[in-house]
């Protein structure tokens, strides 16, 4: 109990009657650690349902394009409209490519048959768009693809 105090006393626990309020107010949080230059590897939305981290993801992605850091040219992948700069989640395994379940990349750039992406490891590789399958964006999470996590900054719904 009194760790939850400590975290309130210094403005880290906040509450709100409507979930979207919730969700505005964790995207706005997470931008504002991004505009502090914080590699945004390092920084992670978390939630326990997929639905609300699906609406947390498209809020996040949003405010990147709003804010000019995500290019409007985008490829359509999966349904998901992916641009340089796009944080992305694999949720499948596919060793030949490198990729397992679970990882987190930033897109480095997109050419007409592939796509170069950047693991938190540092790793880059080009991966054809025709093997694209199992992704997703990469801003908010849920506390299951979560663990093992090791960024400095989780904004938690």
């Amino acid at each position: 109990e009194k760790g939850f105090e400590l975290y309130e006393s210094h403005g880290h626990i906040h509450f709100y009657q409507k979930e979207l309020d919730t969700m505005q107010a964790l995207v706005a949080d997470w931008s504002h650690k991004l505009a502090s230059n914080t590699p945004i590897n390092q920084v992670i939305i978390c939630a326990f349902k997929n639905d609300s981290v699906d609406a947390l993801n498209l809020l996040a992605r949003d405010t990147l394009m709003t804010q000019g850091k995500l290019s409007a040219d985008s490829t359509l992948i999966n349904d998901l409209k992916i641009t340089e700069g796009e944080r992305i989640l694999f949720t499948q395994n596919d060793y030949q490519l490198g990729v397992k379940n679970g990882q987190f990349a930033t897109v480095c750039s997109i050419q007409d048959t592939v796509i170069r992406v950047s693991f938190d490891n540092g790793k880059t590789v080009d991966i054809p768009k025709s093997a694209f399958i199992g992704v997703k964006y990469g801003y908010a999470a849920t506390v299951h693809k979560l663990q093992g996590y090791t960024g400095d900054y989780t904004y938690l719904m």
